[in-house]
This record gives C-alpha cells, sequence and structure tokens, in this order.
C-alpha cells in the first residue's frame, strides 16, 4: 500500500515508518542461512515489546521465510518464551491475591519467590538478549532512515 492511498485516519508518517522498518528486515532475513531464519524467528518470538501476531503475519507474508523453516523456529520460540509466560502469570495471579485480600505488597513478593532462578535467568539471558537484538535493530534501521532522509532526494525515494 502506497502512502498515497492511504485514509484519512491512518497517518502517513506511520505507513512510512512501517514501510522502512519493513524494507529494513526483509533485506536482513530474505538473504539468510537457514541458522539466521531460525534465529530471527525465535528473537522475534521472544522478544518483549513484540506481538506474536506482528511476528506471525509478518514472518507469513513479508519476509520470505519459508513455512518449513517458519514453523519449527516458531515452535522453539514459544518453547523459549515460557519462563517469559510463567513468570507473567505469576505476577498476575499475585497481583490480583493481594488486591482481593487487601494485603501489603510483601504478600506480592512473597508469591513472586516461588519462581525458580532458573526461570528468571533464562528470561534474562534468552528474551532479554533477544530484545537486545531486535530492538538494536529496529533503532539500527530507524537511524539508518533518518540518515537517508537528510541526504538527496534519489536515495530517499528508495524508502519511500
Amino acid at each position: 500500500c502506497s502512502a498515497k492511498t492511504v485514509t484519512w485516519f491512518v497517518p502517513v508518517i506511520l505507513v512510512k515508518t512501517l514501510q522502512v522498518m519493513d524494507v529494513g528486515w526483509r533485506s536482513r532475513v530474505s538473504g539468510g542461512t537457514l541458522a539466521l531464519h531460525f534465529l530471527y524467528v525465535v528473537w522475534f518470538a521472544t522478544s518483549f515489546w513484540m506481538d506474536d501476531l506482528v511476528n506471525v503475519f509478518w514472518f507469513a507474508t513479508r519476509s520470505g521465510v519459508p513455512f518449513t523453516r517458519f514453523a519449527p523456529s516458531f515452535c522453539m520460540g514459544l518453547l523459549v518464551e515460557y519462563p517469559k509466560t510463567n513468570i507473567a502469570m505469576t505476577a498476575l495471579l499475585a497481583v490480583a491475591d493481594t488486591v482481593q485480600n487487601g494485603s501489603s505488597s510483601g504478600d506480592f513478593f512473597a508469591a513472586m519467590s516461588v519462581v525458580p532462578w532458573i526461570e528468571v535467568m533464562l528470561l534474562v539471558i534468552c528474551c532479554g538478549g533477544a530484545t537486545l537484538v531486535v530492538q538494536a535493530t529496529n533503532l539500527k534501521i530507524m537511524f539508518s532512515a533518518v540518515c537517508n532522509f537528510f541526504r538527496p532526494p534519489h536515495i530517499l525515494a528508495r524508502f519511500f
């Protein structure tokens, strides 16, 4: 969809930003090897601030990663994401119990202390590392686009 055909309720800058991110990520993912495809899918699946639907739809429609590589990689990503989901659910239950019982925050921390330390370490290493890679790449793509914005128009035309 071009920026000119967007309706009035979708800001043009949002469309252009998504196009820049799409081109930036597609250029990184499409030419990759089996191992890189696997890593990209797992990183997207386990990264914080990445919606699972965005991950699935973008890889299915835009990335060029074949389904035979995407499906097992995404399943592995779901397994790696287990500690993040388990800790989030434990925290939600602890907050609900604390609010329902009208107790202090000490009860929340007591409930969170049942989370095994290995899950916390896996969360920090796997999900934290994936977040670092994905969000650093997002920043690099956007920084490159901003730098290209101040170059002659013929260079800018390839992004928009």
